[in-house]
């Protein structure tokens, strides 16, 4: 009888291909898939109807025993493995090894989907084959609540549903939530996160940056100095930036959920000075950012809320390998106190030429004062501010030893406060563009002043006199010794941003749920040493492993020689 043995090799090869083939392709009438088929059973049945005998052989065998256990093994082993990954599939967990936690949704993302009362489907438009970056983050979404859906959609076969939606570019996220929706076009969580605010009703909060004392620019975005990332960071967030020259209006807004200072070069005026005490006094939300040498004037200001802002600039030793000691007025910090603006953060930031803010050591009744941030050990707060800014020298005698407090949240309640209507509802608009306008001179700001003391002041007086109180008032105040922390040179440095937005999460909010560190992007993986650590690893690797190696070498060489 001739012999078909090879049929047996074939006729598996042949099924094994045409098997692969019609589950990768779905299609098992292909003429690929039936002729493999085909042929591959035809040799395969021709293969054992010829070598019955030899198989009766060799399945009574102990070869064959012995095959039939590891086949029945591995079996039990991949039937366990697949057991497993089916599990897996059904009950999905995460786990973010990366130091950033950028394939993760940030906390402030995660509470918000905790907190949704009705479901949130989102469309994505993109072709075929080019939305997996939008599936991979809106995947991490859907992980984080069940109440968030999404669909991606092909507006070339799709064309009604784009239509629908009015979606006229590729790349389109379309958020719906209940009878609203909202579209967004830039790919991030940071976007997407802020369109679920806006469309879930979220109130949109209105922060006044003060103008008319050379303060930086807050639509400036390419100059090193201004503050235009800043305001884009807070408007990422919610929030309506909004420029306020105080001189010309007879109070401070009421419509103002947070109202900024942020380095003033000039001196404000009597009658700014009342607006800001009337502002505070009513439990108004305020956010000073003062460089040294300026600002006296609100020094006093701040003194009676039982905060004390040093005249001093803050000096911070750092050491360098191979360098030693030197002293330098861009501390690093890594200490914060207990509050919640810093409760959920540990990170680094960086500051740039800082004065020290420290609360007060007898608080009045009704203030409670905590440090937010502080220097090293190492650092100390210079009195001499003229040596340091005339000469670049320090003199640490007799100044302030480290650490240093260089920002200050306070809380006032109900008892402290002074509760008076706000004269205005909101901020005239102004033709001097979005940057404010700035005052020319002191006779000019005289006039001002004069003009609305003698127009206003009988109004606020009349107004305050009539005015019931809120019943959940409380006044919230930060203050940092230096502004060029959050410029658009430094603001994404190390975690500045984070910081600043913390900040003004507590400012205009009473939710501290909604206190956390934002979406991260990827950024190089730093290790940051202590003066021990740094010492610890220069005798480690380039003194005691060389001298290790060294003596190694002169224990073999006298042992082989004797």
């Amino acid at each position: 009888m001739t012999s078909y043995r090879s049929f047996g090799m074939f006729g598996l090869i042949f099924l094994l291909f045409g098997i692969l083939a019609g589950m990768f392709s779905g299609i098992w009438n292909s003429m690929y898939v039936l002729a493999h088929l085909i042929s591959g059973t035809s040799m395969l049945a021709l293969y054992l109807f010829t070598h019955v005998e030899n198989l009766r052989e060799s399945v009574t065998g102990r070869r064959t025993q012995y095959a039939t256990n590891t086949f029945v093994y591995t079996g039990l082993t991949l039937a366990v493995i697949v057991l497993l990954n089916f599990m897996g599939a059904r009950n999905e967990y995460r786990y973010d090894a990366s130091e950033q936690s950028i394939f993760s949704i940030a906390p402030q993302t995660a509470l918000l989907l905790e907190g949704l009362a009705n479901d949130v489907h989102v469309l994505a438009f993109f072709r075929e084959n080019e939305g997996q970056a939008a599936e991979n983050l809106l995947d991490t979404y859907t992980a984080g609540s069940d109440r968030f859906s999404y669909e991606m959609v092909d507006p070339d076969q799709r064309p009604e549903m784009a239509q629908q939606h009015e979606v006229t570019q590729y790349g389109t996220l379309v958020v719906v939530y209940g009878d609203n929706s909202t579209r967004v076009t830039d790919l991030s969580e940071e976007v997407l996160t802020n369109a679920l605010v806006r469309i879930t009703g979220a109130e949109t909060k209105r922060i006044y940056f003060v103008t008319g004392h050379g303060e930086p620019d807050i639509t400036a975005r390419e100059t090193p100095d201004g503050l235009g990332q800043l305001a884009a960071s807070l408007e990422n967030e919610g929030a309506e930036v909004v420029p306020l020259l105080l001189a010309t209006v007879p109070d401070v807004p009421a419509d103002a959920s947070l109202l900024v200072v942020a380095s003033p070069q000039r001196p404000f005026l009597e009658n700014e000075i009342g607006s800001l005490g009337r502002y505070l006094d009513r439990g108004g939300r305020a956010w000073f950012l003062l460089e040294p040498q300026r600002s006296d004037e609100l020094v006093p200001l701040l003194a009676e809320r039982g905060i004390v802002v040093g005249n001093n600039v803050v000096i911070d030793v750092v050491v360098q390998l191979l360098a030693g000691p030197s002293a330098g007025v861009e501390p690093v910090v890594s200490d914060y106190g207990f509050h919640p603006i810093t409760e959920q953060f540990n990170q680094n930031t960086v500051f740039r030429i800082v004065r020290s803010i420290e609360p007060a050591e007898e608080l009045p009744d009704g203030i409670t004062a905590s440090t937010l941030a502080s220097t090293s050990s190492n650092s100390w707060a210079e009195s001499n501010v003229d040596l340091v800014f005339e000469t670049g020298e320090v003199d640490p005698e007799g100044d302030v030893e480290g650490p240093v407090s260089i920002a200050v949240a306070t809380t006032l309640g109900p008892s402290i406060l002074n509760w008076t209507m706000p004269a205005i509802e909101t901020a005239p608009s102004t033709n001097e563009g979005p940057g404010g306008a700035e005052i020319q001179d002191e006779t000019e700001s005289t006039n001002i002043a004069s003009d609305i003391n003698e127009s206003e002041s009988q109004e606020i007086t009349e107004a305050g006199a009539n005015a019931t109180a809120p019943t959940d008032l409380e006044g919230r105040i930060v203050v940092v010794g230096d502004a060029d922390w959050l410029n658009n040179s430094r603001l994404t440095v190390m975690y500045n941003e984070d910081l600043a937005l913390n900040m003004v999460g507590w400012l205009t909010g009473g939710n501290e749920s909604t206190i956390s560190i934002r979406p991260r992007a990827r950024r190089a993986s730093r290790i940051t040493l202590t003066d021990t650590q740094g010492w610890g690893v220069f005798y480690a690797t380039v003194l005691l492993l060389p001298e290790l190696v060294l003596l190694s070498g002169l224990m073999i060489w006298w042992r082989r020689r004797r």
